[in-house]
This record gives C-alpha cells, sequence and structure tokens, in this order.
C-alpha cells in the first residue's frame, strides 16, 4: 500500500515523511519539492508527516482553532452531563428562550471553528499512523447504521428508540469510531476522538437520567423503524455517493 498526504485529507509541497520500514529495521526519510511524502514505500507501516516551514503555521494555526472549536461546541453539549443541577438552576434564572439562545451562539461559534480549524490542519497534516485500505471500505459500512440510528432519533414511536433510548447519540459514536478507524492523522485523532469520548460520556448520562427519571419510550407499529431505515439508508447513499467527495474532499468509494 502507498501512503500520500493526500489520501490522508491533504497535501502540501515540502513535506518530509519519516517511515519505518520493519523489513529493513530503519528509518528512511522521503521528500519531494513538488509531491510532497507521496513515494513511501509500500512497507512501510507507520510514518509520520512532518510539514515543511511554509506549512507549520497553518497546522498551529489549524490545531488551535480546531481545538477551540471542539471546546465550545463539545463543552456547551457536556453541561447536562458533568452540570445538570447547574443547567437547571441558569434556565429558571434567564428563562428557557434565553438560555436556547446563548447556547445555540456558543455551539454554532464552535461548529464554524472546528470546520475552519480541521479544514487549516488538513493542509499540512501530522500523521500518526496510516490505515490500510480496507479500513475506508469498513467505515462507510460503519456509518449505514449511524445514519438509521439518526433517522430513528426524528421518527416517533420507533422501537429502535425504545430499546436503545438515544439513537443519535449512539449514531455518533459510530460515526467517530469508523472515521477513527480509517483516518489516521492528529488532527482526525483529535477531532474523532473527541466526538467518540463525548457520545460514549453522553449516553451514559443519558441512561441514568433516564432511569432515574423512570423516562420509557414506547414502541410503535413496525412501519416507524421502515420508515427510519429508509430514510437513513437513502441519506447515507446520497452522501457516500454524491455529497461527501463535495464537502469533504474524499469519497468513500473512491
Amino acid at each position: 500500500m502507498q501512503w500520500s498526504p493526500e489520501s490522508a485529507g491533504g497535501g502540501s509541497a515540502g513535506a518530509r515523511a519519516i517511515a519505518f520500514d520493519p523489513g529493513a529495521g530503519q528509518v528512511r526519510r522521503h521528500a519531494d519539492a513538488s509531491i510532497g511524502a507521496r513515494a513511501v514505500p509500500a512497507t512501510s507501516r507507520f510514518a509520520i508527516l512532518h510539514a515543511s516551514p511554509a506549512g507549520r503555521p497553518h497546522a498551529e494555526i489549524g490545531m488551535t482553532l480546531l481545538i477551540a472549536g471542539l471546546v465550545l461546541f463539545l463543552g456547551t453539549h457536556s453541561v447536562r452531563i458533568f452540570a445538570d443541577a447547574w443547567r437547571s438552576a441558569r434556565i429558571a434564572a434567564m428563562g428557557e428562550g434565553a438560555w436556547k439562545g446563548l447556547y445555540s451562539v456558543v455551539a454554532i461559534a464552535g461548529f464554524v471553528l472546528i470546520v475552519w480549524g480541521y479544514g487549516e490542519a488538513r493542509a499540512a497534516p501530522t500523521v500518526l499512523y496510516a490505515p490500510p485500505l480496507w479500513t475506508k471500505h469498513l467505515a462507510a459500512l460503519l456509518t449505514l447504521p449511524a445514519f438509521v440510528l439518526l433517522a430513528a432519533a426524528k421518527t416517533p414511536g420507533t422501537r429502535i428508540k425504545a430499546a436503545v433510548g438515544h439513537p443519535m447519540v449512539l449514531g455518533v459514536k459510530l460515526w467517530a469510531f469508523a472515521h477513527l478507524l480509517s483516518n489516521g492523522t492528529l488532527a482526525d485523532v483529535l477531532l474523532f476522538g473527541s466526538f467518540l469520548a463525548w457520545a460514549v460520556l453522553d449516553y451514559v448520562a443519558a441512561r441514568r437520567r433516564d432511569r432515574a427519571a423512570g423516562v420509557a419510550y414506547p414502541a410503535g407499529p413496525l412501519s416507524r423503524d421502515a420508515i427510519a431505515i429508509a430514510i437513513g439508508g437513502v441519506a447515507w447513499l446520497a452522501f457516500a455517493l454524491w455529497l461527501h467527495g463535495p464537502l469533504i474532499g474524499v469519497r468513500p468509494f473512491g
């Protein structure tokens, strides 16, 4: 398998790759001013891409923006995990409308910073590991149930929601885990690892609240689940075949 910075989410001219060749038992360097680190041999198993001096400012700015965005976005979505009583007190003091407005502004600002920072970081990536090609196809398949879970969260009366309680959070778990499998840059690990950790904590906290309050989610007819599966499947297909490439820059199926 040949590795290239483009396959990790972007390339940068003048980059230098340092690869460990287990067959030769030594570290070899590959550099090309025009194509970056594309010539890492198929025997390489571990690689780190070091951005050239010209690319480092982009990477540093990108990582800073990405971290700030994750703190804002996941921070707002973690209040119920770590400070549910404080949240209730703030809503009582401010009013529900004002709280939702402030919450939305901070979350949107965080999302914008995540998108901006991730894009900048991909321009000069630091590769921690080079996933084999099959992980790309596995990730594409794992996101199918993730889309179905997202659809089930918005379809009333599904047996999926009755069984798992919070299908949207489970969908985020699957999405983040799938992308961790198939992406090995520092920005990828930070982004998808953060979302995976958040989803695990949020799901545990949400189910604990459900048990404490005696919340149960009623199950409707199987037709509701069929609707959720159909919507999720169509959305997954559209995103995988037509939207992921233009929006993200990577085509799941080549």
